[in-house]
């Protein structure tokens, strides 16, 4: 037995623990009226599982459909998934921003040419496609 599980098992007894991840425990979670809970990261589990042998989708698949939706009853341990650094989160939200950007500027051109009626076609063409739900 390694010390994490030996350690768990001194201090609460019965928990839920996953075979074969014991490097990817992180602590012991606390909520009120239910018993301690042990804690997995998520991005130590699909190291583990790459170690064991799987390539990076193979593990963040086995994740996903084996560990994160499984449930052994009270005891089901969590797995915390950490927060993108403030510099990953900044720079999808700059992506997001210029699409918004784009989207904007191809609708104010489509508007321009939906109200030209010297080319009724092109205008049908743009109204019809203003009319449309591109974003949600």
């Amino acid at each position: 037995m390694n010390h994490k599980r030996q350690w768990l098992s001194q201090n609460f007894g019965a928990v839920g623990l996953w075979h074969h991840c014991d490097r990817a425990i992180i602590g012991v979670a606390y909520r009120h009226g239910m018993e301690p809970t042990v804690v997995y990261d998520r991005q130590k589990l699909i190291k583990e599982f790459i170690r064991q042998g799987m390539s990076d989708e193979e593990a963040e698949e086995w994740c996903e459909t084996n560990i994160e939706t499984a449930w052994i009853g009270e005891v089901t341990p969590l797995i915390l998934r950490r927060v993108p650094p403030r510099s990953e989160i900044g720079d999808k939200l700059d992506l997001v921003a210029q699409a918004e950007n784009e989207i904007e500027r191809l609708r104010n051109a489509l508007t321009q040419i939906a109200e030209n009626k010297d080319e009724p076609y092109s205008s049908d063409f743009a109204k019809d496609i203003l009319s449309r739900r591109i974003v949600p």
